[in-house]
């Protein structure tokens, strides 16, 4: 865990998991960021929403920041375990075009 916000990651087999704590918003940036900064050989990023129950506009930005990220490396990002009022936010913001949803 690296703070406040309850956000780990864990890396095996070239995917690294990214799980999310109870509010996914501004006040995580430095913690999801710091998720996955320095990682080698990444080829998938899962970002784990079984515990979130807020996303905010700041998160959005964060996951495209991610999305950037991974294009760089020819890696892929899937969005996991959403509720149903995140996913219906997802589908307004379009970001079920922009990312694999599980």
């Amino acid at each position: 865990m690296f703070g406040n916000s309850g956000i780990t990651s864990q890396l095996e087999n070239g995917t690294l998991t990214i799980r999310l704590g109870r509010k996914f918003d501004n006040a995580a940036k430095r913690e999801f960021q710091s998720a996955y900064a320095g990682q080698e050989a990444v080829r998938r990023y899962v970002v784990d929403f079984r515990s979130v129950t807020l996303v905010d506009s700041a998160a959005l930005g964060m996951l495209l920041i991610l999305r950037a990220k991974a294009g760089e490396e020819h890696a892929e990002v899937t969005l996991r375990h959403l509720t149903e009022t995140i996913l219906a936010i997802f589908k307004v913001a379009h970001f079920d075009k922009l990312f694999r949803i599980e």
